[in-house]
């Protein structure tokens, strides 16, 4: 069985995030990637029933508790409007132009009319050696959504989202909106 060139590639995700238009800073200093939030784990699922209905579960995120942290609480609290892009990194696949270089900016999620819907934040048992930090997971619930895979130029929206539950059980069945 072949395997990717990119499968044992160092990837990042970087959040750009603005409630209700205000951005929310993120404490990342690098060049290109300034004041987004590192995040060190993104799921989305979507599925479609046998007459084309497509339904998703929220957006989930995992990252450090940083300066962030307490923005995130409030956009939930007073359930803000939230828009958000993902994009992806990776190493450049070797013997490709700049392969040498830093990361590739090669994939975008940007969600709008999207809401938070959960936060959720851990401290690892520090009694343990490699107990690691503190972190949270964030959930976003969203109306429309885009993908593009930026090095390709391959784009998909869908604007007709259907949300169909959360970890915690509270989105069951809900579509978002925005606050009037």
């Amino acid at each position: 069985m072949g395997t990717s060139a990119y499968a044992q590639q160092k990837e990042d995700v970087h959040l750009s995030l603005k409630a209700s238009g205000v951005e929310i800073k993120g404490e990342v200093i690098q060049k290109g990637r300034e004041n987004s939030i590192e995040c060190f784990g993104y799921e989305q699922e979507t599925q479609a029933n046998p007459t084309g209905r497509r339904t998703y579960q929220p957006l989930v995120i995992r990252k450090r508790i940083d300066k962030a942290s307490p923005l995130l609480m409030k956009a939930l609290i007073k359930n803000e409007n939230i828009s958000a892009t993902f994009k992806f990194y990776r190493t450049p696949q070797r013997g490709t132009a700049g392969s040498q270089a830093s990361q590739e900016h090669y994939y975008t999620v940007t969600l709008s009319d999207a809401r938070i819907l959960s936060v959720r934040q851990v401290m690892p048992d520090t009694r343990e050696s490699n107990a690691g930090a503190t972190t949270e997971e964030v959930q976003f619930g969203f109306s429309k959504i885009n993908w593009t895979y930026t090095v390709g130029g391959v784009s998909m929206d869908d604007d007709n989202v259907q949300m169909t539950g959360s970890s915690n059980g509270a989105v069951s069945g809900l579509r978002v909106r925005p606050s009037q």
